[in-house]
This record gives structure tokens, sequence and C-alpha cells, in this order.
């Protein structure tokens, strides 16, 4: 119904003496039209049955595979429900995936599989992190022209699309009310299968919700339904009426968020500038690279002598472990530093040659930097042993090291896709870590048969995830006693491992489970 189908209605109802109730439906039908919707948005609302349906069963999926269950074996089935989901919604709304689509989907899926492989607290963190900024970045690049887009612009897009979700929340009711007195007027023309959607629409939270709470009231009700989906856990877990109210809001919230990041995507309300960014005087940023730069160049050549070539004697009372082992850390925010810098003359100012060959030269002596603090940490881990931390360092060294390596290449050529060239490179190489296990690498390095009789540290390798767990038991079976340190007997418990049913299955636990049965 348009404004004029929506201003002859009024005429009619006034011609034909209808009640007020009536007319006051359709003459605020009339406000709701009078700002027009963007084809994409006006689409979605046309076709609510379809997008308040789909994005009903997904909410419902969504919490039935995460409900305190972030790692388990369910955990990629959300994923592949999840790229179900918006598949189907962007083909309803008639929009094409390339062949991009295809990076973006594998890589969402290997970091999906990876939540039920992992007990790492901090991987499974960073694996919902990169699905979620992954999963934005495609549906940014499939609903707007991006092929401009630098890396500021993509940023502020992602940052638009998460938090103006927000901003539409209301919108399936709206859609709702406005779809129900759109199909009053035309009820002879709809087929029933729309009312039967409509009916399903409305009656499976309900459904849900009243079955919960039947389940948490009656024993042999909860025990009937419990003996249905033992198998996949679903009333097992459950804790009575908090946790009834938690599955409604999970539900709720997955429904509501889902179907406003559709409609914030399909308002093409992200709004980029269209300006131009570098209007910056080029001789200040020369002014304060070129102090830079001298620092820097006499800092790498000290690197040079010193610790690559060990040349030149050290201060005194400093011995050449003591000298490699300090200030790694410091190197690594330096690091960080001049990448950010890099970047920020590139963006801000306007393009010079000789701001070019400064940056170029703070480029060069950041690959020093890398290699110094990585020197330093390979002599620091061979004294102290590998933790996380010094994991994480090393791989953010080789991080940087990569994306510094395209931003030199953005320096000369421009139109290198610099924002792209970085997703990948920091996909790629998480799931590298991911999939590698820093606990377990922890573990068998600190318990390899050169540290074995050594003084261990057992009480930080029992705050490890039970990724570390075969690792553990494969060292003790070395030994020729197997004694089980007392630290892990406290911490590593069988119970800690097992029990999580069906959906809370994760392949981590499981194999650190027997793992430990077969030390003890």
């Amino acid at each position: 119904m348009d404004m004029d189908q929506v201003f002859n209605k009024l005429d009619e109802l006034k011609q034909n003496g209808a009640d007020q109730e009536d007319y006051d439906k359709v003459l605020q039908m009339s406000t709701l039209y009078r700002t027009p919707l963007p084809p994409l948005s006006q689409k979605i609302r046309d076709d609510y049955p379809f997008f308040g349906l789909s994005g009903i069963i997904y909410a419902i999926f969504y919490t039935f595979c995460l409900y305190k269950n972030p790692s388990g074996i369910t955990a990629p089935l959300f994923v592949i429900g999840t790229l179900c989901y918006f598949f189907l919604c962007l083909r309803k709304l008639e929009i094409r995936m390339g062949k991009e689509c295809i990076f973006y989907a594998g890589s969402i899926v290997l970091l999906g599989i990876n939540l039920c492989l992992t007990d790492d607290g901090f991987l499974i963190f960073c694996d919902y992190s990169g699905i979620f900024l992954l999963l934005l970045s495609g549906l940014l690049h499939l609903f707007y022209e991006d092929k401009e887009w630098g890396l500021p612009e993509y940023l502020s897009a992602i940052g638009q699309a998460a938090f103006g979700a927000l901003g539409h929340i209301g919108r399936p009711f709206e859609d709702r009310g406005i779809w129900k007195s759109q199909k009053k007027e035309e009820k002879k023309k709809n087929p029933v299968w729309k009312y039967v959607f409509l009916g399903i629409l409305t009656g499976l939270p309900l459904l849900m919700i009243v079955m919960l709470l039947l389940a948490s009231a009656d024993s042999v009700f909860g025990n009937l339904f419990g003996r249905i989906f033992n198998l996949l856990d679903v009333f097992e877990r459950l804790d009575g009426i908090g946790d009834v109210i938690g599955i409604f809001f999970m539900t709720a919230a997955v429904y509501l968020l889902s179907y406003g990041l559709l409609v914030k995507l399909g308002s093409k309300s992200v709004s980029i500038s269209s300006g131009k960014r570098q209007t910056g005087e080029p001789v200040v940023a020369i002014t304060v690279n070129a102090m830079l730069g001298v620092v820097y160049l006499i800092f790498s050549m000290i690197q040079i002598l010193y610790l690559f070539m060990g040349r030149l004697s050290l201060p005194k009372g400093t011995t050449y472990a003591e000298y490699a082992r300090q200030g790694f850390f410091q190197l690594l925010l330096v690091c960080i530093i001049n990448m950010t810098l890099v970047l920020f003359c590139l963006y801000k100012f306007r393009e010079s040659r000789v701001l070019k060959g400064m940056l170029a030269l703070i480029s060069g002596c950041t690959y020093i930097m890398i290699a110094s603090s990585a020197l330093r940490m390979y002599m620091y881990v061979e004294t102290y042993d590998l933790s996380y931390l010094r994991v994480l360092v090393f791989w953010g060294l080789g991080l940087i090291f990569l994306m510094m390596s395209g931003i030199i290449f953005f320096i000369f050529y421009r139109k290198f896709p610099l924002f792209k060239y970085c997703m990948v490179v920091v996909t790629i190489l998480y799931l590298g870590l991911a999939y590698a296990r820093p606990d377990y690498m922890i573990a068998s390095y600190n318990l390899n048969e050169q540290h074995i009789h050594g003084n261990v540290d057992w009480r930080y390798l029992s705050r490890l995830s039970a990724d570390a767990v075969p690792a553990v038991a494969e060292a003790l079976e070395r030994e020729a006693d197997g004694e089980f340190p007392k630290e892990l007997n406290e911490l590593y418990r069988l119970e800690d491992l097992e029990g999580f049913g069906l959906r809370g299955f994760n392949f981590s636990r499981y194999y650190g489970s027997i793992s430990l049965r077969r030390l003890r």
C-alpha cells in the first residue's frame, strides 16, 4: 500500500461512515509511510513473514546451540546455521554473492570448528570475535560498493553496522503491525499458508516458554521431555526459572539484533565520507619522521653490532644473556607505534616523495626492531621456558612483520587493498595459532626431555586449559616412575572434563579425560 492507496482508503472510510478505530488505524499507517524506505529495507518489511519467521527459527537454533555451551559440539552447527540464515536472507533480497564470499565463509567455518576442538578460553573468545568481524565484513562487502574503501572506511563501516543494529531492534514489531494491517485489506487475495506462517511465528516463542516452564514445574512432565531430548541435553542442565528467563532473553536478543542488522544494512545508512582524507601539510610529518628516523638508525646500528654480531663490548656489569633478555616488550610496543604512525601519515597528509622515503625508512627500522625483539624473546624462552604471553609475543611479531610488508607496498602503490590484505593475514595467522594449540605447545616444550629433570613449574602448567593435558601425560609417561605431581592432582580433575552431555561435547576435554585416566 503506497501513499495514494492510504489516502483513497481514508476517503472510502469517510464516505462509508466507518468507526473512529478503523479511521485511526489507516491514519497511523499514513504516518508510517510518510517517509519512504530504501528499496531493500522496504522489501524486508513487505516480506515480513519470511524474514520474521526465519529470524525466530535462527534465534531458537542459536540459543539451543550456545546457551551455557560456548565450546560444545553444537558450536560448529551454530556457525553453519548462521551462514545458512544470512544466505537465505540475501537470496530473498536478490543480492548476488561472488567468489570473495568463499574466503569469508570458509574462515568462519574453520573458526567455528575450532570452538569444539579447544578448551582455551582466550582462543574461544578470539574465535567468536573473528566470526563476528568476518561476518560483518562479508555482509558489508555484499551490501555496499567497497572497492574504493580504505582501512579507515572499513573500520568506520564495521562500527556503524554493529552498533546501528541496536537502533533497529524495534523494526520487527513495526513491520509486523504494518504487514498485518496491509493483509487485512487483501484478505481475500492471500493464500492460507501465509497465515500459517504468521501463526507459527507467533506461537513458537510462546510454545518454547510454556514447555520450559512446565518442564521445570512438574517432574513427570519434565522427565517425559527429558527422555525425548536426553541425547541433545536440552533439559538436563536447566536450573529452574533462572534458565527459562535466560533462554527467553537470549532468543529475543538474537532475533531482534539479527533482524536489526539486516534492516541496517538494507537501509544503506552506513555513511562513508567521500571527501579527501589527505589534507595535512607533509612538511609536518616529514619533520616528525626525520627526528624519529635518526634515533631509529642509531638504535638499529646498535642492534646489528651488539645483538646480531656481538662484536662490541657491553656496558660494565651486563652479561650478554642479560642484555639479550631485556626490552622485548618495549620493542614490541615501539613496533606497534611505528605501524600506527606510518598508517596515520599515509591517510592524513598529502603525498610527498620525501615523506614516502621517510616512512619507508621508519618501516625498515621497524623490521630490525622486530628481529631484535624476536631474538631477545627466543633467548629468554631458552632460559625461562615458554608461557602463553611469550607465545603471543612471537605470534604478534610475525603479524607485525607481515602487516608492515603490506604497508610498505601501500606506501608506493596506493591502490593496494590494504584492509583486505590485513584481514587475510590476521585470519590465516590466527587460524594457524588456534589450531596449533598454544597450551599444548607450552606444556610440550616445558616438559621436553631436556627440561623434565630440571625445575619444572608445575603450578603454572596446572593453570593451563585441557589442551595441555595430553602433553603433560606424554611427558609423565616417558618417566620411569610416572609419578603424578601433586599440583596437577589438585587442579586437573576428571569431573571438570566430563559430564557435559552430547550438546556440550568438546574434543579437547574428551582427550584430556582419556589422558588423565591413562595416567591414574
